[in-house]
């Protein structure tokens, strides 16, 4: 069995002078070589996913030590829907890159709200790119994020970046994190696990491209997700609440459309999808 620790990092203190904390649960392995900081963006998939992977961490020896950072709601702010990156807390994640291992993993956890299944690599030292080639389901390289909180704060101490992109009614989440833990070589299993994934054609693409509204209203889409759409295609149109049109969004290539929001309330500015290029 693996042995773990609960540590409390200091974040800062409320107006009334209570200190407030985050939270990390860190496993230790049977080797110093590597290890795996596991990370959820959208708080929503923390439950399942938290609990499941403590189980399996808990039951068996672990080749490299595991951490599992658990977001403080008073650091998040903002619409986390099918974002994977945060607007702002960027002074609070100096302080928790200072408690992060040095030659770190980071595993990214983020939904694609009503989208499918892939993964984003961030390359820093290509530490995993040998990984990838074991990771049977769409991976694709998104550097741009390496400028986004909180992968800016922290890019200097990890090795390397991945994220995974699942649906946010994606009751496999747990699974993945496995797997890829599996294929880490984290943990041991007799069988290979195999992804629960809804597309499976396509092995890896080149690039993300992110479609944004201009104006507030409710979107309805034109799209569905996991279906390829043309470069002048309508994705979706943003309305008013009798029904007026007040804007047409339009994918700027052609590509597999991989997420979509589950709000329908959007506001100016807001993500509305993500295609991958094709």
């Amino acid at each position: 069995m693996a042995r773990y620790a609960i540590e409390y990092i200091s974040l800062g203190y409320r107006y009334d002078s209570t200190p407030i904390f985050t939270v990390v649960l860190r496993f230790m392995g049977s080797s110093s070589e590597l290890s795996v900081l596991i990370l959820p963006i959208n708080l929503n998939i923390i439950p399942q996913t938290l609990w499941s992977i403590i189980g399996k961490l808990k039951l068996q020896d672990i080749r490299y030590n595991v951490s599992f950072l658990i977001p403080n709601l008073e650091y998040i702010t903002g619409d986390i829907g099918i974002e994977d990156y945060y607007n702002n807390g960027s002074e609070l994640w100096l302080k928790i890159a200072n408690t992060i291992p040095k030659h770190s993993i980071l595993l990214a956890l983020t939904s694609t709200g009503n989208g499918i299944l892939y993964f984003k690599y961030l390359k820093v030292k290509g530490l995993i790119e040998k990984y990838l080639k074991n990771i049977n389901a769409i991976t694709v390289s998104d550097n741009e994020l390496l400028e986004k909180t909180p992968y800016k704060w922290i890019k200097s101490i990890v090795d390397d970046i991945l994220i995974i992109r699942a649906p946010l009614n994606h009751n496999s989440t747990p699974i993945v994190l496995e797997y890829l833990l599996q294929v880490l070589g984290v943990i041991k299993s007799e069988t290979t696990i195999k992804l629960p994934l809804q597309i499976g054609e396509f092995k890896s693409t080149s690039s993300v491209c992110r479609l944004f509204c201009s104006r507030s209203g409710y979107i309805v889409y034109h799209v569905k997700p996991g279906e390829r759409v043309e470069r002048g295609q309508i994705v979706a149109e943003v309305k008013w609440f009798f029904g007026e049109t007040l804007e047409q969004v339009k994918s700027p290539s052609s590509g597999l459309v991989v997420a979509l929001r589950r709000n329908s309330m959007v506001k100016s500015g807001s993500l509305i999808a993500e295609l991958v290029t094709l």
